[in-house]
């Protein structure tokens, strides 16, 4: 069962199905995997809702995957006997622990991982606080929000951001941590009993404005092994199981490496690992894993698209088409894209032009509104 049918979700949900598993994948309406072909497919309006599919699809030879942190954060609050009656992937204790940033960073100080400080907005004065800019995130993920992240440069703008959302108790603001264009280095990885099976490190060679990596590619460079050592860190004391993604980012005035966030599931670019993906967890081809000598890379081509639009509109003389063109050809895995299931690439473009499912968003004559991210 993958929970989530997100890019990531979608992934798992079409792997395990070509593997011959009974593959059931839940997904909020509206969520790409939806329109696959792979597996038995299940929307739902709202997670409440998942209370009645545990009941009717859940046994005890099951493995349930976890790929969508509204899922996660949902389960972990309502129905946290699921890990403790079934195969799930991740495990209660770390989905407990990563899922919650604050936590996160608590446990990182607690190993002298490097990160930045981060407090709830409620708890801080917004006449008295003074470290720009600073970086707005949500501490849990509960559902769609109107931003990922946003930047807060000045002390006017942060006295602007709290009148709107004085109440809201799950806004963390933390300090940014400067960096280059490509600073934002992540790791992916699959582990047993904290133990590495499968593992990769990327750096995030394109962004859309909300962050959202579009464009990433395998990361070998001088900040690699640090990346590495704190993931293997927080993963062998928390004997984890499953997909995670390790988040930090190079300050380059320092030349540190800082951890950002830990996400307990399958990495949003998780596709770029399928190779080792179908021979550590399906053993479909040969053990020995050879990734080749060129380096990997994966794009998101709709989000690519509008990051490289953003990029024209916002920064024109720091598009290089050359590189861009040269990115392409070098055969770059896609993310939702597949020639044999081609719906769900279609479907995403859908989902601009409908909001929750039922609404659809407004469009004018002199504009065209869309959310693009």
């Amino acid at each position: 069962m993958i929970l989530g049918l997100n890019p990531q979700g979608l992934f798992l949900l079409r792997e395990f199905s070509k593997a011959g598993y009974k593959t059931i994948g839940v997904g909020l309406r509206g969520q790409v995997g939806l329109f696959s072909k792979y597996g038995k497919k299940i929307a739902i309006k709202n997670l409440k809702d998942l209370h009645s599919i545990f009941s009717r699809y859940l046994c005890d030879s099951i493995n349930i995957h976890i790929s969508s942190d509204p899922f996660l954060n949902y389960i972990v609050e309502n129905h946290n006997e699921i890990f403790h009656n079934y195969k799930c992937f991740p495990e209660f204790g770390p989905a407990s622990l990563f899922r919650d940033k604050l936590l996160t960073e608590h446990f990182a100080r607690n190993l002298s991982i490097p990160c930045p400080y981060a407090y709830k907005t409620t708890e801080i004065d917004p006449d008295t606080y003074d470290k720009f800019p600073s970086i707005i995130k949500w501490n849990r993920a509960y559902d769609k929000y109107p931003f990922k992240t946003a930047m807060i440069k000045s002390k006017d703008e942060l006295i602007a951001f709290s009148q709107k959302n004085a109440r809201n108790d799950n806004l963390l603001i933390q300090e940014y941590i400067p960096g280059e264009p490509r600073a934002d280095l992540s790791y992916g990885g699959y582990w047993i009993d904290g133990i590495e099976k499968i593992g990769i490190v990327i750096s995030q060679k394109r962004q859309s404005s909300s962050r959202l990596a579009s464009f990433v590619e395998e990361y070998d460079g001088e900040y690699a092994q640090q990346v590495k050592n704190i993931a293997k860190l927080l993963l062998e004391k928390t004997n984890y199981n499953g997909f995670v993604e390790v988040e930090c980012r190079v300050d380059d005035r320092q030349k540190n490496v800082y951890l950002i966030e830990v996400n307990p599931r399958a990495c949003g670019w998780i596709k770029i690992v399928r190779e080792q993906f179908d021979n550590v967890l399906l053993k479909s081809r040969d053990d020995q894993i050879n990734l080749g000598e060129k380096p990997l890379c994966w794009v998101n081509i709709a989000r690519d698209c509008r990051a490289i639009l953003n990029l024209y509109k916002t920064s024109h003389n720091k598009i290089n088409v050359k590189e861009i063109i040269t990115d392409y050809l070098r055969n770059p895995v896609k993310d939702i894209f597949e020639i044999d299931d081609l719906k769900p690439f279609a479907g995403q473009f859908l989902n601009f032009l409908i909001k929750d499912g039922s609404r659809k968003k407004q469009i004018t004559s002199d504009s065209f509104r869309i959310n693009l991210d």
